[in-house]
């Protein structure tokens, strides 16, 4: 069995099932993550880090709780090694570097390789991707904000997004300025 489906059936019974952090959500950064890895270049040990850090950045998700990462990273620690892997890992390093990234995308983000940078871009990749703004609604509505006040914030984040890979900036830039357009027009 594939890592990325055994990840999927050890998460999906206990992810959240928020409008927008849920378990496709977690789905789409892995696949996002996976087209940022190939376009860098990265390696087969920096590939499953990806995955297995994409699989379960969001596996813990509380509105307005400001450890959800924290708290994410222990279940990451206690999923990851009852799986099966492609090859044999040094566990102890992978589950560093699995907790390193989903740190990273902790809000304002920090990554400080090219693993946590990929995390980190394929968590906001829709910005730059037409469904951004139905994305956004159903965070919106997780967050229990009015339309007003949430295409101002919205603008404003999407205003201050800047990608840290090569790749995202050249996937989802001309995406991302397109969104900022549109939010500015529902204003």
């Amino acid at each position: 069995m594939s890592l990325i489906r055994q990840l999927y059936e050890a998460v999906s019974p206990i992810a959240p099932t928020l409008p927008y952090h849920n378990m496709p959500h977690m789905v789409d950064v892995t696949r996002a993550c996976m087209r940022y890895a190939r376009a860098e270049g990265l390696g087969d040990y920096e590939r499953l880090v990806l995955k297995a850090a994409g699989m379960t950045h969001d596996g813990v998700y509380v509105v307005g709780r400001k450890d959800n990462e924290e708290r994410t990273v222990e279940l990451a620690r206690d999923i990851l090694p009852g799986l099966e892997y492609p090859v044999d890992l040094p566990m102890d390093e992978f589950l560093r570097d699995v907790s390193s990234a989903i740190m990273a995308t902790k809000l304002p983000t920090s990554p400080r390789n090219k693993v946590e940078m990929v995390l980190c871009d394929a968590d906001i990749d829709n910005t730059g991707r037409p469904d951004c703004l139905e994305k956004g609604e159903l965070l919106r509505q997780e967050l229990g904000l009015e339309k007003d006040q949430w295409y101002r914030g919205m603008l404003d984040f999407l205003s201050g997004v800047q990608y840290y890979t090569d790749s995202a900036r050249a996937m989802r830039e001309q995406g991302l300025q397109e969104n900022i357009e549109r939010v500015r027009g529902l204003i």
